[in-house]
């Protein structure tokens, strides 16, 4: 088998001006690196679709070859674990950020050149002018990248520099000390590929510390908490609100620090092509990353041969070198498609009806695929005064379905998720008054949906919803209920750094267009007989309402907060039903409270319609069986999951990236080839 493949671990990016990189081993074990629901949509203020760019990754090499017989990506178990390998810090330090570094001086990038350096590998030196040799590295300037030609002897090489634009060669020649340079991608030409700034949020309160702002942190609870709580809690012995009880938490042992979210800034991965020794950051090479894996998967050990390698050879050739041994898990992880993902009833409704209203549109969206991936069952508790008010006249909790429905397209050659629809079904097991209710709780896009002819997403993203309810009116669901408040400034809540909206910059759509875009998605489902009639929560639900029993609550909606504060005002401090007020006081409360929120909420009466087409891969029409993965059950453990790995969706390398790990984490380890007879 091949040798131990040399991996690049890059964490903190370099801190100081005109400060270089290096490679830097390290032992293993070093470092590695809202309150409402609501829903967030592009709708059609994009115009245009952007074009997909240079594809600078492995995915289209891979999917222009064959599959050998049974090395296709086969779906089998998943599960999660870490890796190490070879780690280096462009910084010349171990670990993630805040982690000393694990010798006292940074090495070079080679200590002997002819040890690290080869031709055609791609370096960033001490750049401003050329000359003989760069110039001094404790400059400002940006670092100049250079492809090495040769000449590699005594710690020095041969390179020729390349347009900082273009990343072209220019024809101009250099003779460099190895030692001045740190490895650049051979891909993007970068030395550094940086993720997304992390944000801090209080641990008392939720709210975002600013960066360069004062904040108090008790290292060992992990607790950090803003200066406002801090002072809360320093005069009137206050405690933070949203701290668990079961941390202590006291002024002395709290240290005062300053939050620098550009210190705190991690850079992509690097791995090196087997065959020709180049570099590349993870995302570039679309090599997925062993630490975010299980380890007994043995992707570390996995044979890479690089984009260039297999552009350079001939047709025969490159299939032979994305062949070769040891390299099948890899390229299965590679070109996994969300096609390969099961499908259920819900999931094949909503394809069938996405088809056909897109073709009634004319719009197409090529290489859509839709899978429900993930189906768990849970319990709303009842809110604790409204039990205590009406006894055995109120249910203990309302017994749901939740189902996160993603959908992807293939994006030159590669899947990309373009969409996520989080609802929670009430069916008719559910006790009053949520009977045989659904609630669409978020949906969000990342804005990578191509259609023709372009700027056509929103008929693809109404499709998507009204299939959906199409469906459920046919499973025996009355009533949707949707969420249509935009986020605040800065909040994200099923994607994570999303692709900008040029439209609006980092500023949330206008709850205005929000609710008009759902309202045209409705008034269509209305025109194709999904649903009977919609409108606001007071039209639709609070107009009749006789007793705040009958208001429906659902699990992380607006209202329980606010039914457990009029319930308990009502009561006076007693037990409610020992000193309450006449219902109808109470209802009229409610009717008042809904009144100032009544925009924010739609309601769908649905007609039981049909589906547009037979559900495929189901047991007699009924549902699959439960299923379940921690990392899509909730959109609160997605969003922080695609923080933490730093999957991000703001550019079309990153969002491919990000879907092949998700990809790889659904569907779980490939099944193995068989072996072929000898």
């Amino acid at each position: 088998g091949p040798p131990p493949r040399r991996r690049a671990k890059a964490t903190a990016a370099p801190q100081g001006e005109g400060e270089m990189g290096s490679l830097q081993p390290v032992p293993p074990g070093g470092g590695s690196g809202a309150a409402n629901p609501t829903a967030e949509i592009d709708g059609e203020l994009l115009g245009d679709d952007l074009g997909a760019g240079e594809d600078t990754s492995l995915l289209g090499a891979l999917n222009d070859q064959p599959d050998e017989p049974g090395e296709g990506p086969v779906v089998g178990d998943g599960g999660e674990g870490s890796s190490v390998g070879m780690v280096v810090d462009a910084a010349g330090a171990a670990g993630g950020p805040g982690v000393e570094p694990a010798v006292d001086s940074p090495m070079p990038l080679a200590a002997e050149a002819s040890d690290g350096v080869a031709p055609g590998m791609h370096l960033a030196i001490g750049g401003g002018s050329s000359g003989v040799d760069p110039p001094d590295r404790s400059n400002s300037s940006p670092p100049v990248t250079a492809v090495v030609i040769g000449g590699i002897e005594d710690g020095r090489c041969d390179v020729e520099l390349l347009d900082p634009e273009t990343h072209r060669p220019t024809g101009e020649r250099s003779r460099v000390a190895v030692s001045d340079c740190a490895i650049a991608c051979s891909a993007c030409k970068r030395e550094t590929l940086l993720f997304e700034p992390p944000l801090l949020r209080c641990s008392g309160c939720d709210r975002k510390v600013r960066s360069g702002s004062s904040y108090y942190a008790e290292p060992r609870a992990g607790v950090r908490i803003c200066t406002a709580c801090f002072d809360a809690l320093r005069t009137a012995d206050e405690r933070p609100a949203m701290l668990p009880d079961e941390v202590e938490l006291r002024c002395g042992s709290l240290e005062r620090r300053v939050w620098e979210a550009k210190e705190e800034v991690e850079q992509d991965h690097y791995v090196q092509c087997d065959r020709c020794q180049r570099w590349y950051h993870y995302i570039c090479a679309a090599f997925p990353d062993p630490a975010q894996l299980p380890p007994e998967w043995g992707l570390d050990s996995q044979t890479l041969c690089c984009s260039a390698c297999v552009a350079s050879a001939d047709p025969a050739r490159a299939a032979q070198l994305l062949r070769q041994p040891g390299s099948s898990l890899l390229r299965a992880l590679q070109r996994r498609s969300a096609s390969d993902l099961p499908s259920c009833a819900t999931s094949d409704a909503v394809e069938a009806h996405v088809a056909v209203e897109i073709a009634a549109a004319g719009v197409q969206a090529s290489g859509l695929v839709v899978r429900v991936v993930s189906q768990r069952l849970y319990h709303c508790r009842a809110v604790a005064g409204m039990k205590v008010r009406y006894g055995a006249d109120y249910p203990d909790s309302f017994p749901y379905r939740s189902k996160a429905l993603f959908a992807f397209q293939e994006v030159d050659g590669a899947d990309v998720c373009v969409f996520a629809l989080y609802v929670q079904e009430y069916d008719a097991a559910c006790p009053r008054p949520n009977t045989n209710r659904t609630y669409i709780s978020y949906l969000d896009s990342t804005r990578w949906l191509h259609t023709s002819p372009p700027g056509q997403r929103s008929v693809v993203y109404h499709a998507i919803v009204n299939g959906y309810l199409q469906y459920a009116g046919a499973a025996g669901f009355s009533h949707a209920h949707l969420w249509v408040e935009p986020p605040k400034a800065g909040d994200e809540y099923i994607f994570y750094c999303r692709r900008p909206d040029p439209a609006h910059g980092s500023r949330p759509m206008p709850t205005s267009q929000l609710r008009a875009w759902y309202v045209r998605m409705l008034e269509r489902a209305q025109a194709t007989g999904i649903v009977a009639e919609f409108g606001d929560i007071q039209q639709e639900l609070v107009s009749g309402l006789t007793s705040l029993r009958d208001f429906p609550l659902f699990e992380g909606d607006f209202f329980p907060e606010h039914v457990a504060e009029l319930v308990d005002e009502s009561s006076g401090g007693a037990e409610p039903h020992f000193s309450r007020k006449q219902s109808i006081t109470l209802v009229e409360d409610m009717k008042a409270q809904v009144a100032g929120v009544k925009r924010r909420f739609l309601v769908a009466r649905l007609s039981g319609a049909a589906p547009t087409a037979p559900a495929r891969g189901t047991d007699g029409g009924h549902e699959q069986p439960v299923r379940s993965n921690e990392l899509v059950d909730s959109r609160q453990a997605f969003l922080a999951a695609c923080k933490a790995r730093h999957w991000q969706f703001s550019d079309l390398p990153r969002a491919r990236y990000s879907t092949m790990m998700l990809l790889a984490l659904l569907g779980g380890r490939p099944v193995p080839p068989p072996q072929s007879a000898s």
